[in-house]
């Protein structure tokens, strides 16, 4: 567990694609850069799909960019 992220898991993310579309240029997908990821563990209640936006807003209000 860590004390500014909660519980941490490692995880394996494959890809789609290699590449952003930025403006009107692709912007190849590099080791280091961040990400964040959703991870279906299961189904939800309608109630958690409607206020995960914002449960997400209220935890990255805290952290560094």
């Amino acid at each position: 567990m860590s004390p500014s992220n909660g519980l941490v898991f490692p995880a394996r993310v494959e890809l789609s694609q290699f590449s952003l579309n930025v403006g009107e240029r692709d912007v190849p997908i590099s080791a280091g850069m961040s990400v964040t990821a959703e991870i279906k563990t299961g189904r939800r209640r309608i109630i958690e799909y409607l206020l995960s936006p914002l449960q997400r807003r209220v935890e990255e209000a805290g952290r560094e960019r």
